[in-house]
C-alpha cells in the first residue's frame, strides 16, 4: 500500500525508489506499470493520464528480478517476442534483435537457450527484450537481486552506462542503499507506504530529512542536543556534556534536536590534542581493521557510543582502552527533529 505519494520523474533520468521490504516501492512500480489501479489520484505519462490505460498499451516495459525469460525459446526469440506481438516485419525484427544484442554485449549468442547463459547474461537478455520495443520508460524491479556481489557491481556500471547512452527514463526499485546512490540521478526514499525524501544521492546522504533516512542510507551516529545560542552561520548546541557548533538554519533556543553524524566525518585524536571547536571526550572501546580502513567504537563520557571510520594509515591513536577525543566540522552534521 502507498499513501499520499506525489512524485514527478524527469524525462531521461535514472530514478531509484529505495526502501526496506514492504515499504511500498514495488506497489508504486506496479501502479506505474498498470498491474494495479490507484484508489485515488492520477498517473501521468508524458503529460497524459494513463490510470485507465491497460498495461499492454502503456509506453513502458518492465524487467523483473528473476528475468522471466521463456525457457523454450532461444535468446534471439526471447528478445524478439515484443516485436512479434506487434506484428513487425521479419527482416526488421532480425535487424533490431541484432542491434539489441549488440547493445547489451551479447553478439553471437542469439541461438543459445537461456539455460546455457550465466546469470549476468540472462539479465542482459531481459534488458534487451525490454528495450527492443523502445519504450519511453523502463521499470526495473530489483533486477540485480539474484546476482552475486561482484557481478552485481559490474551490472550496476553497465546499466548506468546503458541508460546514459539510450536516454531512456529508468525507474529502478531496490533495497540496496549503495546501489541506489551509485546509479541514480535522483533517489526517492520510501517507508511505510510514504515517500519521505527525494533528491540527488549526495543530498539524501548529507542532508537526510529525518532519522529513518539518516539510519537507512549508510550509517549514522545520533546525539541528542539542545539549542543554546547562535553564532552565524552556526548554531550553538549542548550535547554529551559539551558545547558544540553545528551548521544549519536557525532553530528556537531551548529546542531539542537530534544530531546525525556520519562515521567517516569524525576524526579521532589522542587526549590532550586541541582544536578550536567540537571536542567530545571518550574512550576507545573497539577498533577493527577492514582492509579499506578502520572501524572504531568510542564510548563518550555520558555512556553513548559513537562509530568512526578511519583510513588505513591512521593507526597512531588506535590503542583500545585509551582516552581519545572526537571532533568534527560544523557543516558535517545533519540537524533532525528530536525523537521526543
Amino acid at each position: 500500500m502507498v499513501r499520499d505519494v506525489s512524485l514527478a520523474i524527469r524525462e531521461g533520468e535514472f530514478f531509484s525508489l529505495l526502501g526496506p521490504s514492504g515499504c511500498g516501492k514495488t506497489t508504486l512500480l506496479r501502479l506505474l506499470a498498470g498491474f494495479e489501479s490507484p484508489t485515488s489520484g492520477e498517473i501521468l505519462l508524458a503529460g497524459s493520464g494513463v490510470q485507465d490505460v491497460p498495461a499492454r498499451r502503456r509506453d513502458l516495459n518492465i524487467v523483473f528480478q528473476h528475468y522471466a525469460l521463456f525457457p523454450h525459446l532461444s535468446v534471439a526469440r526471447n528478445v524478439a517476442f515484443g516485436l512479434e506481438m506487434q506484428k513487425v516485419a521479419g527482416d526488421e525484427i532480425q535487424r533490431r534483435v541484432a542491434d539489441a544484442l549488440a547493445l547489451v554485449r551479447l553478439q553471437g549468442l542469439g541461438a543459445r537457450m537461456p539455460r546455457e547463459l550465466s546469470g549476468g547474461q540472462q539479465q542482459r537478455v531481459a534488458l534487451a527484450r525490454a528495450l527492443i520495443t523502445r519504450p519511453a520508460v523502463l521499470l526495473l524491479d530489483e533486477p540485480l537481486g539474484a546476482l552475486d556481489l561482484k557481478l552485481r557491481r559490474e551490472m550496476q556500471s553497465e546499466l548506468k552506462a546503458l541508460q546514459r547512452r539510450l536516454g531512456t527514463t529508468f525507474v529502478y526499485v531496490t533495497h540496496d542503499q549503495e546501489e541506489a546512490l551509485a546509479m541514480s540521478d535522483r533517489v526517492g526514499v520510501m517507508h511505510d507506504g510514504q515517500l519521505l525524501q527525494v533528491g540527488a544521492p549526495h543530498e539524501i546522504y548529507d542532508r537526510p530529512v529525518n532519522r529513518f533516512v539518516a539510519a537507512f542510507i549508510g550509517e549514522s551516529n545520533f546525539l541528542a542536543a539542545e539549542v543554546t545560542g547562535y553564532d552565524d552561520p552556526d548554531l550553538i548546541v549542548r550535547s554529551a556534556g559539551e558545547s558544540l557548533r553545528v551548521r544549519g538554519e536557525r532553530i528556537a533556543i531551548g529546542r531539542r534536536v537530534t544530531l546525525a553524524l556520519r562515521p567517516e566525518r569524525l576524526r579521532i585524536m589522542p587526549a590532550g590534542d586541541s582544536v578550536a571547536v567540537n571536542l567530545l571526550d571518550g574512550r576507545l572501546r573497539e577498533c577493527v581493521y577492514l582492509g579499506t580502513g578502520w572501524r572504531c567504537e568510542i564510548e563518550l563520557v555520558d555512556g553513548s557510543v559513537m562509530r568512526a571510520s578511519l583510513p588505513p594509515q591512521d593507526s597512531g591513536v588506535l590503542s583500545v582502552g585509551s582516552r581519545v577525543m572526537l571532533t568534527f566540522a560544523p557543516p558535517d552534521v545533519a540537524i533532525l527533529e528530536s525523537d521526543s
